[in-house]
């Protein structure tokens, strides 16, 4: 797989094999076969990953997860506000940590990380805050 692609309502009509299309809605994940889209799963969700972090300085701040079985990868998003009502996505990969650089000196950030696998529902999300 290359990237995600994430759509609300139906998935599209078609695709690329390289993708992996995701509901934002429902975290049901697709695949295109070379003649349809079709459900990856839709399963049971996947583990949640524990989400931990450190401060670096007054300018980064480490972040790691746990590993969760049958996770394809990992979808980390940055917040000023605690509701997430403006997320901002950080990382998508299948490594197990991130430096977050260029951040404001006295200033609480808020994480969160959910993992996306083939054949289950995305899971919930671990959710923690530091300040710089």
């Amino acid at each position: 797989m290359g990237c995600l692609k994430f759509f609300s309502g139906e998935p599209p009509a078609e695709g690329r094999s390289n993708i992996l299309y995701v509901n934002k809605d429902t975290g049901e994940t697709y695949i295109w076969n070379g003649s349809a889209m079709v459900s990856s799963g839709g399963g049971q969700p996947l583990e949640t990953p524990e989400l931990s972090s450190s401060v670096i300085n007054s300018s980064q701040i480490d972040l790691s997860w746990t590993a969760v079985p049958n996770a394809y990868i990992y979808i980390l998003e940055r917040s000023l506000v605690s509701d997430f009502s403006s997320p901002v996505t950080l990382y998508e990969g299948s490594n197990l940590s991130f430096v977050n650089t260029g951040l404001d000196p006295n200033t609480t950030y808020y994480y969160r990380i959910s993992a996306l696998g083939y054949g289950y529902l995305n899971s919930s999300y671990s959710i923690l805050f530091d300040t710089t």
